[in-house]
Formats: C-alpha cells, structure tokens, sequence
C-alpha cells in the first residue's frame, strides 16, 4: 500500500463518529481512542517527507485535525495532534501559509497557555515554533497584527520567550521577529517584554555573549 492510501486510512479512522450510545462498553470506547492515537502517530511520521505533509493538507487531513482532534477530550488526542501539525509545518512554507490563514496559530497558543495537560502544552509551543519561518514571518506578522491584544492576553510574548529559551537555532532569529511586530506600537506588547519576571533582557544579553562573533550577533533587537 502507497503512503497516500495509507494516509487516507488513517484520515477514515479520524473521521469516524465516537461511540455516543447509551450502555456502550468502555473497553470499546478505549479501542477507538487508541485506533485514533495510532493513525495520529502514523500520520506523523509519514508526514516527516515533505511532499506526504502536502498531500495530507491537500486531502483536508489538517482541517480535521484542527477541528476534531485539537479540542478532542482526550490528552492523548490533542497532543498528537499538535505533533501532527508540528511534522507538516516544518521547514514547509506553504503549509505554514495555510495553517496561519486557518487560524491554527491562535488554537495552539490557547492550547499552550491553558491546556490541564503539560504535554499537550508542550507539543502546542512545539508546533507554534514549527510554524515561524523566515518565509511564513510576514505572513504571520500580517495576520497576528490585527489580532495583538488578543494574542498578548493568551501570552503570546511568554510562549515566544519560552522558545527562546531553547538552545540555539535559526528558528530564534524569527522569534524575535515576531516579537518586533508583537510590540509595535503595542505599549501592553512593550511591558510584557519588560516584565521583570520573564528575564528577556537578561536572556537576550546572555545570548548576545554566546553567539559573540559569529554572524547572528550582528542583529540587535531593542524592546
């Protein structure tokens, strides 16, 4: 079997209507959940090759996981799913594009700030950083702008910290990014920034002494 026919199964098992009947067996309800987290896993991992992530979006398999799987009642569902975004969205721009103008960048930060389950926040930070590129950066300025004050209620300057706070990568330099449009004429956006409790300008200051010398140092990003 081909990996889109092997996608597309997993997609059924998705799409499945939950067993909602009076008197059903828990043992039953238990096997779907785990029929579910398994085509999630299995999506997964077929989607770390680019072009299976393309087809997965092309046959609606992102719009379900949006719609179904990130708000599911299950830990176990909502956080493979975010993993299942965060496979598709890496160092893919056009579904970084897509899942933006779907809104999924504002499901995830809500799952990474109140989500009950630390795994599931987790895995929502992991896939808002999956989804900021050097490609989707204006995409994503343009469509967060708008929406600022909400998006600085639901911490979004916390969450971009707290990927800052992970060792080094290119992914950093469009953090900061996204910080620059965040508190753009944002006074709140500006404080958040310059919440003693967050340590960004200490972090900022130790990052400017690591990476001293080498080309990423030559960027200065003021708040």
């Amino acid at each position: 079997m081909d990996e889109v026919e092997q996608m597309k199964q997993c997609l059924e098992v998705l799409s499945r209507d939950e067993c909602r009947a009076r008197g059903s067996e828990e043992e039953e309800e238990e096997e779907e959940e785990d029929e579910r987290e398994e085509a999630l896993e299995m999506l997964s991992e077929l989607c770390e090759n680019l072009d299976n992530a393309r087809d997965l979006m092309k046959l609606g398999g992102l719009d379900l996981c949006m719609s179904r799987c990130l708000c599911h009642s299950e830990a176990g569902i909502r956080w493979r799913a975010a993993h299942l975004i965060a496979s598709c969205a890496q160092n893919m721009p056009e579904v970084q594009f897509y899942l933006l103008n779907q809104g999924a960048l504002l499901t995830l930060l809500q799952l990474a700030d109140h989500d009950a389950n630390s795994t599931v926040r987790v895995k929502a930070l992991y896939a808002v950083s999956c989804n900021i590129s050097n490609v989707a950066l204006s995409c994503m300025c343009s469509i967060l702008l708008p929406f600022s004050d909400t998006v600085l209620s639901m911490g979004m300057v916390q969450q971009l910290v707290s990927v800052l706070r992970s060792p080094h990568s290119s992914v950093h330099e469009h953090v900061l990014g996204a910080l620059c449009c965040l508190v753009e004429d944002s006074p709140r956006g500006v404080n958040d920034c310059r919440d003693a409790s967050l340590g960004l300008e200490e972090l900022l200051n130790q990052r400017v002494q690591d990476l001293k010398g080498r080309e990423e140092s030559l960027v200065k990003y003021c708040f």
